[in-house]
């Protein structure tokens, strides 16, 4: 049997705190002046005969407990309201449409790139097919892992986008079967060119990039895109390297989704990977047109 230590020896003789000094953690006699050491909800009296309740601590301790708490709850409604805001109109982002309005200049064909979800830490794969015509106004439609969908919107002499995409409600997916997620619903996409020419022209090399939206009463969402033409046309590589950087922080390289994009593909143009990727590739091809890579330019020091 274990032989009595010293400290359990002192345990049995500490006096113990008597009633009347209710909330003494410690203390040195048994009487209500022999406290020495409250509890924390409790503190010495001024007359130093036992403990009293602190609503001064209480109100520290609820403070500590609860702030962070309702700054989570405050800062879920916030970004809850701002994520519930709609997109700007067409007209808003665009301007009001006009007759013979000079529009900005973009290839009609397929245009590839990826997009953002689930707060952006995820990405996928898109592809639309663009007809560009008079006045700015663009139409296209497709059919993608969700359903049928047509593509309807305009452009802007700046080089702003704006597209509408409508899914038909009950319409097979490209894979031929039904998606729970197609509730006929509507996706706006709001873009800009991704990099300018000195001229301040959109570089087509640098493709579009913007945010899209769906709001909807069973689902609501926000992510970004960037989308290149497949087949640049020609003369479009004149000054890939001399771009302005307008928003060129946020242009993610299209394999890795993280490096900002700084090369240029040569002799395709296309500006859409970072460094590290374009030297990386196995198979020497650009992942957006297919174009054997001759040479990989770096576009920033």
């Amino acid at each position: 049997m274990r032989s009595p230590s010293a400290l359990d020896e002192r345990k049995r003789s500490a006096p113990a705190c008597l009633p009347c000094s209710y909330g003494c953690s410690r203390c040195h006699n048994q009487t209500a002046a022999g406290c020495e050491a409250c509890f924390w909800l409790y503190s010495l009296r001024d007359d130093e005969e036992g403990c009293h309740f602190s609503w001064v601590r209480l109100g520290v301790t609820l403070s500590a407990v609860f702030s962070p708490i309702v700054y989570w709850c405050t800062r879920r409604v916030t970004r809850r309201r701002r994520r519930s805001l709609p997109p700007p109109t067409i007209d808003e982002f665009i301007g009001p449409a006009e007759h013979g309005g000079v529009a900005a200049s973009y290839p009609s064909g397929r245009w590839r790139g990826y997009y953002t979800h689930v707060g952006g830490r995820q990405h996928g794969v898109v592809e639309f097919t663009l007809e560009f015509g008079v006045n700015g106004v663009v139409t296209g439609g497709g059919v993608d892992d969700v359903g049928k969908y047509e593509l309807r919107g305009r452009t802007a002499a700046d080089g702003k986008v704006a597209l509408r995409k409508q899914y038909v409600r009950g319409s097979l997916t490209a894979g031929g079967h039904l998606s729970a997620e197609n509730l006929g619903h509507t996706v706006e996409y709001r873009g800009e060119p991704a990099r300018r020419l000195p001229n301040l022209e959109p570089s087509l090399s640098g493709g579009l990039k913007g945010c899209w939206t769906i709001r909807h009463e069973q689902f609501d969402g926000d992510g970004r895109w960037h989308l290149w033409p497949v087949v640049l046309p020609a003369g479009a590589l004149g000054g890939a390297g001399g771009d302005s950087g307008d928003g060129e922080g946020d242009n993610e390289c299209c394999v890795c989704f993280d490096q900002r994009i700084d090369t240029c593909l040569q002799p395709c143009g296309h500006v859409a990977l970072c460094h590290a990727c374009a030297t990386r590739l196995t198979n020497r091809r650009c992942p957006l047109c297919r174009a054997e890579i001759l040479d990989v330019v770096r576009t920033t020091p």
